[in-house]
């Protein structure tokens, strides 16, 4: 699924059709913003540290203008899964 309002509206559009979630089908959005621990279900959603990504953005940019390299670059953040009522969280058993 992707970002958390895209997914209030497939939840909201599950709960209008009888699909129970997390019981029929899952939920897993991007995102954690506030409204995703108050829908229900709560939404399970990835945390993703925005300050992170502008300040990696701003860092790439910076070195791309001051020593001029065409190549890219991958940038990997972490992200944290926020585990609600959307997702049946795996056993580990």
């Amino acid at each position: 699924m992707g970002s958390d309002p895209l997914a209030v509206g497939v939840l909201q559009a599950f709960n209008e059709n009888k699909i129970t979630v997390p019981a029929d089908t899952s939920i897993i959005s991007i995102n954690d913003i506030d409204i995703a621990r108050y829908v229900s279900p709560p939404l399970t959603t990835f945390h993703i540290d925005t300050d992170d990504i502008a300040a990696q953005a701003i860092a790439t940019l910076k070195d791309t203008i001051i020593f001029d390299r065409p190549q890219k670059r991958m940038v990997l953040v972490d992200a944290k899964l926020v585990y609600r009522k959307s997702f049946l969280k795996p056993s580990t058993d």
